[in-house]
């Protein structure tokens, strides 16, 4: 059974800095003796650092020292209000000054979530940084060579609720907190509805303070109503109405939940749902990158690990991906999209096997 890291030991591992002018909060792991290399490891949405508890002792314990930063706008970091801030090339810019500052020339990197979609950004504009690459739920999703909105994108339609004013307002304190956070990690409804439908321009404005976040986070994290009901759903978004219902989360306990309400207080919902508001600047970002359909291939190896359950990144979203990889594994989980903490175990034996099985990344680069 893998271990993983309390919110009380996990305090003491915080460290922060400034990356290009802004504020950022990291947690920082190291191995007993001189680490055999360094990992990065990047969350996603509406997640934190912390999100990778039961990953970061896993990988220190295999010599590896770890990085998990809060990304812009999560918990200790900076929340500016603009958009530009919350980008890709953002995004690889503050994780390359973070590895400078910590003294690394090469990292290993992972995401989960929006993580795990700047992860492979980071790889595109720093290739000479990054050694090995895993994603865990999120496939590569190739550069587009024109601007698709978010109502073009089915499976994303949610998105447009959370890159809207309502959801923000609404989610304002400890309360609402972490209801949403429950209905986003599963909870459900005394009757067993969802909370999640995941569309329409009110989410922002109406999860604000503790409460509201408290009750967002519950129903976005499993959560139920007292009748069983889910509060979220990739087409149409979260289900605000029920949200006061949902019930606690299943993938975590009382203090870790206390712990994420901390966290996202700091900043409120704004900073999280801005990475909702970024699609036309990474459009237009991704531009550089000059990416070419028919040729690009990565040259670091990669892992990819699918959740089979994912409705928003369903492990059919990386058919095909094979092409723009030299070097690609991958791998299934009979998870949801919360696939770090409902299977630890699995998830944590395909890194180590692409990283340190026969054949894997350390062998290679010995």
């Amino acid at each position: 059974m893998t271990s993983k890291l309390s919110p009380e030991e996990v305090r003491s591992l915080y460290k922060t800095t400034t990356l290009n002018g802004k504020t950022y909060s990291y947690i920082l792991s190291e191995p007993k003796g001189t680490p055999i290399d360094t990992i990065f490891l990047i969350h996603g949405f509406p997640d934190i650092s912390y999100g990778w508890r039961y990953q970061i002792p896993f990988l220190t314990s295999l010599g590896l020292r770890v990085v998990a930063p809060d990304m812009m706008g999560y918990g200790g970091t900076a929340a500016p209000a603009e958009p530009e801030f919350y980008t890709f090339k953002r995004a690889a810019d503050d994780i390359a000054a973070l590895a400078k500052e910590i003294g690394v020339h090469h990292i290993i990197l992972g995401g989960h979530d929006w993580g795990g979609a700047v992860v492979y950004r980071v790889a595109m504009y720093y290739p000479e940084l990054i050694s090995a690459v895993f994603s865990v739920c999120t496939p590569f999703l190739v550069p587009q060579s024109e601007y698709k909105p978010l109502s073009r994108l089915p499976n994303f339609k949610y998105q447009i609720q959370l890159a809207g004013p309502e959801l923000e307002a609404k989610i304002v304190g400890a309360e609402k907190i972490r209801q949403f956070l429950s209905g986003f990690y599963g909870g459900r409804t005394p009757e067993g509805e969802i909370l999640m439908g995941l569309a329409g321009p009110e989410l922002e404005a109406k999860i604000v303070g503790a409460e509201k976040i408290r009750q967002f986070l519950s129903g976005f994290y499993g959560g139920r109503t007292p009748e069983g009901e889910i509060l979220m759903g990739v087409e149409k978004g979260f289900y605000l109405e029920k949200m006061e219902r949902v019930g606690e989360s299943p993938l975590l306990t009382k203090g870790e939940m206390d712990f994420y309400v901390e966290r996202f207080l700091n900043n409120g919902m704004h900073g999280p749902t801005n990475w909702y508001r970024t699609g036309e600047i990474n459009f237009k970002e991704d531009q550089e990158l000059n990416f070419d359909p028919e040729t690009f291939k990565f040259k670091m190896p990669f892992l990819f690990i699918g959740g089979t359950r994912d409705v928003a990144l369903p492990p059919a979203m990386a058919l095909g991906m094979e092409k723009h990889f030299r070097s690609l594994t991958k791998g299934e989980v009979n998870t949801s999209h919360w696939a770090l903490w409902e299977k630890p175990d699995e998830v944590n034996a395909y890194i180590k096997e692409f990283l340190f099985g026969a054949g894997g990344w350390k062998k290679a680069s010995l």
